[in-house]
């Protein structure tokens, strides 16, 4: 990892791992003919899918808003100027990681596809290790007191 951003490669996004999960998933489903169902009522499956997909998708729009007013890249390969401690970033310190989670919950849960939904956990432990912690190191070598200071106020998920 370079000191000057957190991130180098397209490999390590959220979008990376949220599109590989979707496509493992889908896979799973359709491609090895295997289809795993939960045994809820679709009326249920298709309220509490949709409401974690709304949940997640303005988690992703919240997070990606905040970072673009204070223009603060998403790409990586960018370094980060401040910490960004506005909007969304009050409430969790990854809004996008776990918009992201949502969505792939959600999804699972509005199409009983076990596999995201499954997915969606596999998604969490990914972000956490291959894209927080090293975010999280990059942000205390970079921003020691800020970075500690906003760790104490805000929490990591939830």
């Amino acid at each position: 990892m370079k000191k000057d951003a957190a991130h180098n490669s397209i490999y390590q996004t959220s979008d990376f791992i949220l599109i590989a999960i979707f496509i493992v998933g889908a896979l799973i489903e359709y491609g090895f003919l295997w289809h795993w169902s939960l045994p809820i009522a679709i009326w249920i499956r298709l309220m509490l899918g949709i409401i974690f997909l709304i949940i997640g998708i303005y988690f992703i729009m919240a997070g990606k808003s905040a970072l673009d007013k204070e223009k603060q890249p998403s790409e990586p390969g960018k370094p980060t100027t401040h910490i960004v401690q506005s909007g969304i970033y009050k409430v969790t310190r990854n809004p996008t990681y776990l918009g992201c989670c949502l969505l792939l919950l959600g999804s699972g849960v509005t199409f009983n596809f076990i596999a995201w939904m499954a997915g969606s956990f596999i998604c969490f432990l990914l972000m956490h290790h291959f894209l927080v912690l090293p975010e999280e190191k990059y942000l205390m070598s970079k921003f020691p007191e800020a970075f500690s200071s906003y760790v104490s106020k805000v929490k990591r998920w939830l």
